[in-house]
């Protein structure tokens, strides 16, 4: 799904919980961390895989949804 980034760690951390952004394997150890010292409260995993692969039943529905829109439009 392609939406605007949002920093939800940022907004985790923001609301006294711990977080990181993952965007590739090594950056788990954050978790690894807040998981050997106890886990205690909420870890927020905020993963960005990638902006550029898109769900097939995303794109029919998008496509589906403007054809409806230009046809009660005119």
């Amino acid at each position: 799904m392609l939406i605007p980034e949002v920093d939800f760690s940022g907004i985790a951390r923001a609301l006294g919980a711990r977080s990181a952004i993952i965007r590739a394997l090594a950056d788990l150890s954050a978790l690894k961390d807040w998981l050997d010292a106890g886990a205690k409260g909420t870890f927020v995993a905020d993963c960005r895989i990638t902006s550029s692969v898109r769900a097939p039943w995303l794109s029919e529905w998008m496509a589906a949804s403007q054809a409806a829109k230009a046809a009660v439009a005119g």
